[in-house]
């Protein structure tokens, strides 16, 4: 019995999946430009690239010591160029709370496994992103008048998350730190939240002398504290760090110690 013939299944070329392959890249090269349109740039790269570059290189340097460590100088350069022009992203990026889920984690480790080419630190943990988003910031001491309105939808935000990392990044604000001084004391001295309180504190302490035109208004509310109140802590703290700006306490310092 003759066999029955086959029907022909039409062959996919290997040119046809270079070409599907070619347009696919093109598709995503597109899609990328268009998403990083209108954001800060430097040497025609996005800010998002730098940031990305950044991750990449510190991931490196926490598994094998130095690796990497030209590129993350690099992109930190580049931050410095793009000044407040960053600060959108930046903030944006600060605010990344999301879970690090299992696939995600366990993906950084692997990606960390491969060669350098491959993408080294992909997948960076979202706990990480806020942190360099906030360390950045804090390199840049962007003006109040630029920080402030990015940071005032969060600092009114129900959310304690939220509202906490802003009081933390007011502690950046480089021009113009004197005219947020009083929401933060009244964050240090008034918030119902222990987070908030202590947050405030320590954005006032990044200021250093900056929030030195606060210190009238922390000692009248340090004066009726006693040695043991965490204010007083705090403040015997930020007092050691502004060094002789703050002779001005020395009579408040007596009748605490």
């Amino acid at each position: 019995m003759p066999a029955t013939p086959r029907p022909n299944r039409p062959r996919i070329g290997f040119r046809r999946i270079l070409l599907g392959l070619g347009f696919l890249a093109l598709v995503v090269a597109a899609a990328l430009q268009f998403t990083d349109r209108g954001e800060a740039q430097f040497q025609r790269r996005s800010v998002q690239a730098w940031f990305r570059q950044l991750c990449r290189t510190e991931a490196n340097a926490r598994s094998f010591g130095p690796v990497g460590s030209a590129a993350g100088y690099e992109a930190r350069i580049a931050f410095l160029e793009m000044g407040t022009n960053a600060v959108p992203f930046l903030v944006r990026e600060a605010f990344t709370f999301r879970p690090d889920r299992f696939p995600r984690t366990n993906l950084y480790q692997l990606f960390l496994e491969l060669p350098e080419w491959a993408g080294r630190g992909a997948f960076t943990p979202y706990s990480e992103i806020l942190q360099q988003a906030a360390r950045l910031l804090r390199g840049l001491r962007p003006p109040a008048d630029v920080l402030l309105p990015w940071l005032q939808p969060h600092l009114e935000s129900t959310n304690q998350l939220h509202a906490r990392q802003a009081l933390l990044l007011l502690g950046t604000i480089g021009p113009g730190a004197e005219s947020i001084l009083p929401r933060l004391l009244q964050s240090a001295t008034n918030s119902t939240d222990s987070w908030a309180r202590n947050i405030a504190w320590q954005s006032i302490r990044q200021m250093g002398v900056r929030a030195s035109n606060a210190l009238p208004a922390v000692l009248e509310l340090i004066q009726p504290t006693v040695a043991s109140n965490r204010m007083a802590s705090a403040f015997l703290d930020w007092i050691a760090e502004l060094g002789p700006a703050a002779a001005t306490a020395v009579p408040t310092l007596e009748s605490i110690l």
